[in-house]
């Protein structure tokens, strides 16, 4: 974990991230949302292949 700071103050990110400590602070704000198209990958990819 590598530390990150913000305006909000200090963020422990994962040392292979490529965000910094606000995109972090989304992610944790906006958990429990429901499914993510990396839940469907069949659909992902057939609209892949219509594109």
């Amino acid at each position: 974990m590598r530390q990150v700071s913000d305006s909000l103050g200090t963020l422990d990110v994962p040392e292979a991230s490529l965000y910094g400590a606000n995109t972090a602070r989304g992610a944790a704000n906006f958990k429990g949302f429901g499914p993510t198209l990396a839940d469907y990958p069949y659909f992902m990819r057939a609209m892949a292949g219509v594109k």
